[in-house]
């Protein structure tokens, strides 16, 4: 009797998006296809290899014996993590073994990064609290001896560890959203004046500009007529991120422009800055997940290091787009296109 895999063509093996390979009762490679010819060289294996004891020392696995079952195996190999299955069938009297194989070294690296992210925010709910009853401990017990300055400098660093936790707690909802693939609709989409939001951004960071004393000009060339088609808070939320950076990582003093360039359907959004700028290295990596520069670490400033990760992921599923062009000691300019909407009369 003919071999059933003979009848089955190597191109119905190559749409399975994993890596896969059959043995014969022989022992045998009887079918591979590319994912696995690529896998096998990524973990230093021969792809020519067609015997199945060979295959299986080099993964340090035992081939499975029992027919209809199915074991699962997580393998550690040259700095990969890789899911195998087996499975050990019988089909018109022949015996053949099916490996199939998937890396899942990404999944598993961006796991360990939200953990840590998670990890790391609650840190900072913690702390900001912290800061925020040690102000309210010292209004109540030392109120007498405090005087009107006192009294404003502490609930103003109250307003700004208020105003962070919100920010946190916003953060942390949309990476949940994103992870779990919902963050699209959970969009509220609606015309809005892009005037309206920068207004707003630049009225929410002012207690962030008293609190770093830095001498800041913002200077916001954009006519409040000009609408887009966006999620208002979030949108707010992403252009407070891009100045918090411009101010956050300047010096002493610290100009910021604000223009928009329109089109028929969309317009690009041009926030520039006379800051430190940031170099080749931290800029390739500047929307990772998780990654806070050189200039980030240095300056103490306990940023989150995932807004910049966010706004684009945002800004993507809203049609939009974001890059920043920067050199050290040059400035940053950040361009975000957004789709226009109908504009005000």
């Amino acid at each position: 009797m003919n071999d059933f895999l003979d009848e089955i063509e190597l191109g119905v093996l190559e749409v399975v998006p994993i890596a896969l390979l059959i043995f014969n009762g022989s022992g045998k490679v009887k079918r591979a296809n590319s994912q696995w010819k690529l896998l096998a060289r990524q973990i230093g294996l021969n792809d020519e290899i067609k015997d199945m004891k060979e295959i299986m020392d080099f993964l340090n696995m035992r081939p499975m014996t029992v027919e209809n079952q199915t074991s699962i195996h997580e393998l550690n190999i040259a700095d990969r993590t890789i899911i195998v299955k087996q499975n050990a069938i019988s089909i018109q009297n022949s015996s053949f073994l099916l490996l199939s194989f998937e890396d899942i070294t990404r999944y598993k690296s961006h796991i360990k990064m939200v953990h840590s992210q998670v990890s790391d925010t609650l840190w900072k709910f913690r702390s900001r609290t912290a800061a925020i009853q040690n102000a309210l401990s010292i209004l109540i017990d030392y109120d007498s001896e405090l005087t009107e300055a006192d009294r404003k400098n502490l609930l103003n660093e109250s307003l700004f560890e208020t105003w962070q936790i919100s920010r946190y707690a916003d953060n942390l909802r949309d990476i949940s959203l994103l992870n779990a693939r919902l963050l699209a609709d959970q969009l509220e989409m609606e015309p809005i004046s892009i005037k309206e939001v920068i207004s707003e951004s630049i009225q929410n960071l002012k207690m962030i500009i008293e609190y770093y004393r830095k001498d800041c000009e913002i200077n916001d060339e954009t006519e409040k007529s000009i609408t887009v088609m966006a999620d208002r808070n979030r949108l707010v939320r992403i252009f407070e991120s891009i100045i918090i950076n411009a101010i956050v990582f300047s010096a002493e003093s610290i100009k910021i422009s604000i223009s928009v360039i329109c089109s028929d359907t969309e317009i690009i959004v041009s926030i520039k800055d006379n800051g430190r700028g940031v170099d080749d290295e931290d800029l390739a990596k500047i929307f990772d997940y998780g990654y806070k520069s050189k200039t980030a670490m240095k300056s103490g400033y306990n940023g989150m290091g995932i807004e910049l990760y966010l706004a684009r992921e945002i800004l993507s599923k809203m049609n939009g787009s974001i890059s920043i062009e920067s050199g050290e000691n040059i400035g940053t300019t950040v361009e975000m296109l957004l789709l226009r909407g109908k504009d005000n009369e």
